[in-house]
């Protein structure tokens, strides 16, 4: 009996090991997948962050031909340059994890050396002329780039010599230190670069800000709760300050959500909410249908139509844009972002609907259809037709234009506009289908 009792014990004990080694097991696994993801994180930041430092050079070098540039002709193709880097600048930019550090003055700076090179090739072509001031301006935008460019490629360099995974990270947050290196600057001390930097636009009023009343915090902070769905209270969300992001915000973060909202009117003016996707498991058409509905429920607007998506990551994004009488306003556009998994909206800016949203006062003495068409390449088909609100290339703010969707003998599309009024070609738009949506260029 004692046999057998001994048996069972060396049984049991014995099956005890193999459960621990296999929990053991899994555990090691565990880790194992954690490190795997952290390093595929980590190289996803590196990547964001070298490819951020390429463009914010290249922005320099750009600006620096353009303010030596005499011909329209070498204008405008340094413009082309200098708005194609500035573009994926913001994208690098919005692939790191800075969602804490104040960084409006950088961003401002990147938008306005897009916008002012655009507007001068405008008037480069129109006039053939840019003025001493405009010069000047141009030199301004060179001399911040260079410090920008000079401390990003002092923190890339450390990086590289620091040899560190998770080098990009330390530098986002509190900077990094490394027996390497000196310690580098973080993102807080590289908007110190633009403290002094006039942040001054011409077109910088939010139109639906507009005699809108200041709300509080704790007032501002219960619109956040509302918008994410949290139950239970707002008292869950942390205040995080505020910032100046042309408009006055309040920042709130709740676990993986990050929300701002206006200081007037109490508008939700960003939100990302920060996870990983999954599989896509919705169609197209849903994620159009589930974005459509936050909007209705969330900003009430109903006169709103989709304008074009595209899908990175597990995320499609959907551009709307508001309408007046079946006009689109181009100008007025709300960004979501639907994860494709389960149908949660992890992105949503309106800053475009905010700062540009108003009741036009639309032409009624515009040329036909017919007669705009002619200003429409005869090497293109017009397949379809839309009367539109667009940011105008030609002096004036916006422009009312008759929308051409055309394509060429071989299926690759374009978008013209003609404006309504004087019949003249304002923009044109070259529509790549990347499989995942469609990019306009």
């Amino acid at each position: 009996m004692k046999s057998y009792f001994n048996r069972i014990t060396v049984r049991v004990y014995s099956l005890a090991a193999v459960i621990m080694l296999i929990g053991m097991g899994f555990f090691a696994a565990g880790i194992s997948e954690r490190k795997r993801l952290e390093r595929e994180i980590d190289a996803v930041y590196s990547r964001a962050f070298s490819e951020l430092v390429s463009c914010i050079c290249s922005i320099n070098t750009s600006l620096e031909k353009m303010a030596y540039a005499t011909s329209p002709e070498q204008i405008a193709a340094v413009s082309s340059d200098l708005l194609t880097q500035v573009g994926f600048s913001k994208s690098n930019i919005g692939q790191l994890p800075i969602n804490n550090a104040d960084i409006s003055n950088m961003q401002a700076f990147l938008s306005q050396s897009g916008d002012y090179a655009y507007n001068l090739t405008q008037k480069a072509v129109t006039e053939n002329s840019i003025t001493d001031e405009e010069r000047e301006n141009l030199n301004m935008l060179l001399e911040y780039s260079g410090k920008l460019a000079e401390q990003l490629v002092a923190m890339q360099d450390g990086i590289n010599k620091s040899g560190r995974s998770d080098a990009v990270i330390k530098i986002i947050g509190s900077g990094l230190k490394s027996g390497k290196v000196p310690k580098l600057s973080n993102f807080d001390e590289i908007e110190q670069i633009f403290s002094d930097y006039p942040v001054h636009v011409k077109d910088n009023a939010y139109k639906m800000l507009d005699g809108q009343k200041e709300i509080t915090a704790n007032q501002a902070r219960k619109k956040a709760a509302e918008f994410c769905g949290i139950k239970g209270g707002e008292s869950k969300i942390k205040n995080k300050g505020t910032a100046n992001l042309f408009i006055n915000i309040f920042n709130f973060e709740y676990n993986n959500k990050f929300i701002q909202v206006s200081q007037k009117g109490g508008y939700i003016v960003n939100y990302l909410a920060d996870r990983r996707v999954a599989d896509q498991l919705m169609s197209d058409e849903d994620a159009v249908s589930t974005a459509k509905a936050f909007l209705l429920e969330q900003v009430r607007e109903t006169e709103i139509m989709e304008t074009y998506y595209i899908i990175e990551n597990g995320m499609m994004t959907i551009n709307f844009a508001a309408l007046q009488d079946g006009v689109i306003l181009y100008p007025d556009l709300i960004k979501v972002g639907v994860a494709l998994d389960n149908g949660e909206v992890l992105f949503y800016e309106a800053g475009g609907y905010l700062k540009n949203h108003t009741l036009r006062d639309l032409p009624g003495d515009i040329i036909t259809g017919e007669e705009a068409g002619k200003a429409v390449s005869p090497m293109l088909k017009i397949n379809s037709v839309n009367m539109a609100v667009i940011t105008a290339d030609s002096g004036k703010e916006e422009a009312y234009c008759y929308e051409f969707n055309c394509s060429n003998d071989n299926g690759k599309e374009y978008i013209i506009y003609v404006n309504a009024e004087t019949g003249r070609q304002e923009d044109i738009l070259v529509v790549i289908d990347t499989g995942r949506g469609k990019l306009f260029i």
